[in-house]
This record gives structure tokens, C-alpha cells and sequence, in this order.
């Protein structure tokens, strides 16, 4: 450290560069707070949506009853309502003791996986050998169309259609929902599990230890509201078409934030190096800069997006049993 080389421009400059950071700072930070409460204001636009048509359905004029679920409320007359583990097929969390990583092999996914409500590959995915593999797959083999809970973490509550994808298995952070054929659709399933009312109701009931988590049990026992099936398949592409739009808006203001942090980034280092000569340049007073949070830990939205939680076993809690 003590051989790296260091500017040193007079000490007039330098605090002239300090100013003008700082405003310019200022400025970025008041454009991301504003950014970040449009994405938290689409995003409850969004929960509204599939609150209504997953509980109330898409009839206007239906008649409704009690569903004696308080968070619930009323819900169409014509509906049943059942716990999840009389619709599902398969409700299982991933391995619990997962085997030792290797450099390739079959993906062994976590919660890390689930990006904008999507599995995806990462490019630092872990790896396990085939015996491993084959040997998790004893217990349960993920497939299309199961429904992906985050069950460990802060993110606990993300969800995931599990797609098309090349075979893999998941940690425990992960609960795979199977719903049963003709019973329940998976779409219905996966709107359902991110509506408002199914996300608070789950957070009440989360254990704390080193990380939040819930038990399976827990999980099976959540009740569901059940249209006949063609119904739950028309609501759940109701709902995917309603929030077609306001996903792109939410991805067009993530872009913004990211380019505003890339011109942070530059506008940094120009000022730094000299590339830009700020010497004279007048700062106007900026009142509540102080105010508003820091860019320098990059978190802000990015929590909802691509954490790296620590996995059960590696320092989480050993809650989801």
C-alpha cells in the first residue's frame, strides 16, 4: 500500500474537487432515492394486481363469503378453499448437508438463482458431481413447471416458475412446490404465492435465528384459494398480461439507475485524475443531500435483485426443517 502512487494536487484543487464531488454526489443520490421509490410504487401497483384477481378472481359482479382466513377476507362464493399441501403434489426444500463443490457437474441453485422473479443460471454457480447429483435425486428431482419459495434469508418469499432448463438441484434456501395435475394450476400457484396477502401472511410467521426462515410444515399448511381450474389458468394470464408493463417500467428505471452509477463511476475518476478541471467551477448549496443514503455501498435496489446469501450450513439459521 505504502508504493501506491498518489496524486497530489494543491490543496486549493484539491478541496475545489471535494466540493464538487460532493454536490455532484449529492445530486446523483437525490436521483436514486427518487428512482428507488418509483420501483417500490410499481412494485405495490404490481401486488395490488395480483392480490385482486388471485382472491376476488376476475368476475365483477360474482357473490362472495367469508373465508374465515383473516388476511384472506372474502372470497368468490363459487371457490373452495384447501391447504397447499391437499393441492401439491410435492412440497420439499433442497439438501440440507449439500455435498462438497467441484469444478463442474450438475448446478446445485439457491435463492441467488431467483432474479426478477425468474431461475436463472449464474455464472458463479456451484457445481456437484454426478454421484452427488444422482444421490440428491433420490429425494426429489426439480422439474418444469415447479414453483420455486424462498424458504431461508432475506429474501425469503422470492418466487420462481422452475423453466425449461438443463437438470439441476437446489439448496435449502429453495422449497419446490409440485401442484397436482387438473388441481391446480402452476401459474395460479406462483401469482398467488407473490400476492400481498400470501407474502405478509408468510413473513408473520418466520422463524429468526442467524437468518429469518420458515418450516415446511408451515408452508403445507397455508391455505389456498381454489377456482375451478380453467378459471385458474384465465386469472393467471390476466395477471401476467396486467403486469407486462409494469415489469418493462421497472427494468427501464433499474437501466437508469445503473447508468447513473456508471456516470458516478467516470464523473469520479475524470475529476480525480484531472481529466476534468473543476477549479472554479461554482457549487450551489444542496439543503438535504445529507439526508438521502449513500451511494458508496452500491445497495441500494439490490436487494431485490442479486443478493449473496450465505446458504444454510455456511453460517445461516437452521431454520427450515
Amino acid at each position: 500500500m505504502k508504493r501506491i502512487p498518489v496524486l497530489v494536487p494543491p490543496a486549493a484543487e484539491q478541496s475545489a474537487i471535494v466540493r464538487f464531488l460532493d454536490h455532484a454526489d449529492g445530486r446523483i443520490k437525490r436521483f436514486i432515492a427518487g428512482k428507488r421509490r418509483l420501483i417500490q410504487l410499481l412494485n405495490e401497483q404490481k401486488q395490488a394486481i395480483i392480490q385482486k384477481a388471485v382472491t376476488r378472481g376476475l368476475d365483477p359482479n360474482v357473490r362472495f363469503k367469508p373465508s374465515g382466513v383473516g388476511w384472506l377476507g372474502y372470497i368468490p362464493e363459487h371457490w373452495d378453499l384447501a391447504p397447499l399441501k391437499r393441492t401439491c403434489n410435492l412440497i420439499r426444500d433442497g439438501t440440507h448437508q449439500p455435498p462438497p463443490r467441484t469444478q463442474s457437474g450438475f448446478p446445485l441453485l439457491s435463492v441467488r438463482n431467483i432474479i426478477t422473479e425468474e431461475l436463472v443460471r449464474r455464472p458463479d454457480d456451484s457445481f456437484i458431481s454426478e454421484a452427488d447429483y444422482y444421490a440428491l435425486c433420490r429425494s426429489f428431482v426439480p422439474e418444469a413447471h415447479d414453483v420455486l419459495l424462498a424458504i431461508v434469508g432475506a429474501t425469503l418469499g422470492k418466487v420462481a416458475i422452475v423453466p425449461e432448463m438443463l437438470p439441476f438441484q437446489i439448496q435449502r434456501s429453495l422449497a419446490a412446490l409440485r401442484p397436482a395435475p387438473d388441481q391446480l394450476d402452476y401459474r395460479f400457484l406462483a401469482s398467488y404465492l407473490r400476492s400481498a396477502g400470501f407474502q405478509s401472511a408468510l413473513w408473520q410467521t418466520v422463524a429468526f435465528s442467524a437468518q429469518p426462515g420458515i418450516y415446511l410444515g408451515t408452508i403445507a399448511t397455508f391455505p389456498i384459494p381454489l377456482p375451478h381450474f380453467n378459471e385458474q389458468v384465465a386469472i393467471a394470464l390476466f395477471v401476467a398480461d396486467r403486469v407486462k408493463a409494469i415489469d418493462r417500467a421497472i427494468t427501464a428505471v433499474r437501466g437508469q439507475v445503473d447508468l447513473i452509477r456508471e456516470y458516478r463511476s467516470q464523473l469520479i475518476a475524470d475529476v480525480a485524475t484531472g481529466k476534468l478541471d473543476v477549479r472554479g467551477v461554482e457549487v450551489p448549496p444542496m439543503d438535504d443531500a445529507e439526508d438521502l443514503p449513500a451511494l458508496g455501498d452500491e445497495t441500494i435496489d439490490k436487494a431485490t435483485e442479486e443478493e449473496s446469501e450465505l446458504e444454510p450450513g455456511e453460517g445461516s439459521a437452521d431454520a427450515a426443517d
